[in-house]
């Protein structure tokens, strides 16, 4: 077992040598992290609600993208359930600005705030009737899978944290993950993330509180591309 200094310098390392194991599954998630941080350039005072959340997603995107790398599968995905709900209420920001439509004061101290009941279910909502393509990507992502596998302890995941040898087993804090494993949750994070940033792309138009770089359109585009590419190089690998 490692001590949490150890654990410390261990996981550096992985993410040091993650563009070495995994090369562009890497390079293009982390490009993908290091755009959503920036595509959004420029937002109105009002949208500071918008901008709470759009940090928050990014927050969590780089935290998922660090997880995968470092071998810590349902850490990883927590924190992109955390990424799909701040980008879902960072688009019904974009159309429900005011921050009381989200929280509310503590009536005897004010200085604390209080989530507004049903908030999330209003943003699902809203979301699904404005942008049903969207919305049933980050659904899926979040529900159907994240939801069913990971958000809670069982079996499937919590037996990749003990390595079988032939007569004695291995307790670790890492995952045991293949590389290819690894890969295929790199391609699946990676178009995530161009979903997310469409969708937000999409939303301010229809709300321009914020504006993106003026490329955005073209360069989601060519995300998708290379998402399709890497995609299809990691369905011949696993056929190998």
């Amino acid at each position: 077992m490692f001590t949490i200094f150890e654990l410390s310098n261990e996981e550096n390392r992985l993410v040091q040598e993650a563009k070495n194991n995994f090369g562009q599954y890497f390079t293009f998630s982390k490009d993908m992290v290091d755009y959503f941080w920036t595509f959004v350039n420029q937002i109105d005072a009002p949208a500071y609600v918008f901008n709470a959340f759009l940090t928050q997603a990014g927050k969590s995107l780089s935290l998922s993208l660090l997880s995968i790398v470092r071998h810590h599968v349902a850490q990883s995905y927590l924190v992109l359930r955390s990424a799909i709900e701040s980008v879902t209420l960072a688009c019904y920001a974009l159309y429900k600005p005011d921050e009381n439509n989200f929280v509310r004061r503590d009536e005897n101290n004010p200085q604390f705030l209080h989530e507004k009941s049903k908030v999330k279910n209003k943003a699902y909502e809203w979301l699904g009737q404005k942008y049903p393509i969207h919305s049933d990507r980050l659904k899926f992502a979040k529900s159907d899978f994240i939801n069913k596998y990971f958000a809670h302890s069982n079996l499937i995941d919590a037996i990749t944290n003990v390595i079988h040898g032939q007569s004695k087993f291995f307790n670790s804090v890492f995952d045991d993950s293949s590389p290819l494993t690894i890969k295929i949750r790199l391609v699946s994070f990676s178009n995530l993330i161009i979903v997310m940033a469409d969708l937000i792309g999409l939303v301010l138009k229809d709300y321009p509180l914020a504006k993106v770089k003026f490329d955005h359109e073209e360069q989601i585009k060519r995300f998708y591309a290379i998402s399709k590419s890497l995609h299809q190089r990691i369905t011949n690998e696993t056929k190998i």
